[in-house]
């Protein structure tokens, strides 16, 4: 089985560290980074065209969704989103935008 290349986007460094974590335990995986904001997310995902996202909906200046709109709007590759937050207001909202996945922080090994 291939390996998905993901990326992690978040702008809690603690929120990263764990969620990084349990990534490295999942076989299926290679973590290829981390940004803390949309701006050095979308460099990321420019650079190393990910198959996944793992993505924080709030973050300061753009949010998730801004940056799905980037990728849009720029015709960038868009991988698989997995929204990763604390809201669960948002939850439709990222549904329509894309994403396949939407899971409410803080994560634990069984999501």
């Amino acid at each position: 089985m291939n390996k998905m290349n993901a990326v992690v986007i978040d702008d809690n460094p603690a929120a990263i560290a764990d969620l990084c974590n349990l990534l490295e335990a999942v076989p299926q995986i290679e973590l290829c980074g981390c940004a803390a904001n949309v701006c050095d997310g979308l460099k990321m995902v420019h650079d190393t065209r990910p198959d996944l996202i793992f993505l924080d909906v709030d973050m300061p200046d753009k949010n998730g969704f801004d940056l799905i709109d980037l990728l849009k709007r720029n015709r960038e590759h868009i991988p698989y989103i997995v929204f990763v937050t604390g809201y669960d207001h948002y939850a439709l909202q990222a549904l329509k935008a894309g994403a396949v996945d939407y899971i409410l922080k803080p994560v634990n090994a069984e999501e």
